[in-house]
């Protein structure tokens, strides 16, 4: 039973640093290179925050997390040559209490359903609106003595732009994910059952 245990907390850790990776590297080449202007003029919409939703759904709090603060640490780096600590902060938390949702929705035990997608953008708004309408904007009053308001303004724009393109981009993200990831437990529970037949044959 321990070595059970053990197993599979090997085999789930590697799970984790595998989407970590994946999370990282999509998150980094979708907020440098995949950015449409707004029609707001000086804002951008952002496709990232989608793969960040889809991870921590799917891989949960842990992988969630991490991604978000090494994804937005690393284009803070690229494109601001400098770490925007207010904002890492803010994605780091958004992955957080993204992947909190994993409990709930249990797409490493269950398919991905209508049901699955209601309650997960559910999640994302409450998610995108404690961390981009609260955090954020303190933060960047707290760190930089920025004028609240003025970031708030920049924050409500996030805080929608992150809702439409989660609401289609990390719907999917997830739904894909979730197939991967099924389809590898499925086939990892169907080589055990099969060898578990073998040796029941040899016995009898």
């Amino acid at each position: 039973m321990g070595v059970k245990m053990k197993n599979n907390l090997l085999k789930n850790s590697f799970i984790t640093l595998g989407a970590i990776i994946v999370g990282v590297g999509l998150f980094i080449l979708l907020g440098v290179f995949c950015t449409i202007p707004s029609p707001i003029l000086g804002k951008s919409i952002v496709f990232q925050y989608s793969i960040l939703a889809a991870i921590a759904a799917v891989f949960g709090p842990v992988a969630g997390t991490i991604t978000g603060f090494l994804g937005h640490f690393c284009i803070s780096k690229v494109v601001l040559s400098f770490p925007y600590w207010s904002y890492i902060i803010a994605s780091t938390l958004f992955g957080l209490v993204m992947g909190c949702s994993w409990f709930l929705l249990k797409l490493n035990k269950q398919a991905f359903t209508i049901k699955t997608a209601v309650i997960f953008n559910l999640w994302q708004i409450v998610s995108n609106a404690l961390v981009w309408l609260v955090i954020a904007p303190l933060l960047d009053n707290l760190i930089y003595k920025n004028d609240f308001k003025i970031f708030f303004n920049d924050s409500l724009h996030i805080f929608i732009v992150n809702i439409i393109v989660t609401l289609f981009c990390g719907t999917i993200f997830t739904y894909i994910f979730s197939l991967i990831f099924k389809t590898k437990k499925n086939k990892k529970s169907e080589k055990t059952g099969s060898s578990s037949k073998k040796s029941n044959k040899k016995s009898k």
